[in-house]
C-alpha cells in the first residue's frame, strides 16, 4: 500500500479519532465489567445491611490503570447496568432501585471515589507510593462520608458510622495496600496498553 497518495494518508489520519473513541469506551466497558465481577465477590454481615465486598479493591485498582475520567465512566457505566436490572450489584443482587437502598450512598460513592482520588492521581505526572496512597485514602474517605451519611436516613448518624464504616477499616487498608504496592506494574501496564 502506498502512503504517499495524500488521499490515503488523509482517510488514515481521519480513522485515528474514531479508532481512539472506541478503543477508549471499550476499556471503560471492561472496567464496568471488572467492578460487577469484584462485586460479587461479596460476604453479607449479619448486623449491618453494607456487604464485604471487594469493590473498593476494584475502584482502587480502576482509578491507578484508567485515570479520574475512564474510571468515572466505568463507575457510571456499572451503576447503569445496576439500574437496568443487571445482577452486577454485591453478591449478584438485582435492584434497579437500588438508589432507595440503604447503601446507595456508597454506590453514589463509588463517583466520588474516582473522581477524588483520580484528580489528585493526575496532579503527579508519576505518583509514588506514598501519594497513590494518601490519593486512595481521600477517595475512600468520600465514599464513607456518602455511604454513612446516606445510612443514616435509615439507621441514625452513630449506628450509620457503628455499621457502616467500623466494620470495613481493616479490610480497606488491606485493599489499599495491596493496590498501593502494585501501583507502580498497573501503571506501567496501562501505559503499554
Amino acid at each position: 500500500m502506498n502512503f504517499t497518495n495524500g488521499s490515503k494518508v488523509s482517510s488514515i489520519k481521519d480513522t485515528q479519532p474514531i479508532n481512539k473513541l472506541m478503543l477508549s469506551t471499550a476499556y471503560c466497558v471492561i472496567g464496568s465489567v471488572f467492578l460487577s465481577l469484584m462485586s460479587q465477590l461479596s460476604l453479607p454481615l449479619p448486623f449491618t445491611p453494607v456487604p464485604l465486598t471487594l469493590q473498593t479493591l476494584a475502584l482502587f485498582l480502576l482509578v491507578i490503570a484508567q485515570g479520574k475520567v475512564k474510571s468515572s465512566i466505568s463507575v457510571i457505566l456499572y451503576l447503569v447496568q445496576a439500574s437496568a436490572g443487571l445482577p452486577v450489584l454485591a453478591g449478584g443482587l438485582v435492584n434497579p432501585l437500588w438508589i432507595l437502598s440503604p447503601t446507595a450512598g456508597y454506590l453514589v460513592g463509588f463517583l466520588a471515589f474516582t473522581l477524588t482520588a483520580g484528580y489528585l492521581l493526575e496532579m503527579k505526572k508519576n505518583p509514588g507510593m506514598l501519594w497513590t496512597g494518601l490519593s486512595l485514602v481521600c477517595g475512600q474517605t468520600a465514599v464513607y462520608t456518602l455511604g454513612t451519611v446516606y445510612l443514616a436516613n435509615f439507621i441514625g448518624i452513630a449506628k450509620a458510622v457503628e455499621l457502616g464504616v467500623t466494620p470495613f477499616l481493616l479490610g480497606a487498608a488491606i485493599k489499599l495496600l495491596c493496590a498501593t504496592c502494585f501501583s507502580k506494574p498497573i501503571n506501567y501496564i496501562s501505559e503499554q496498553v
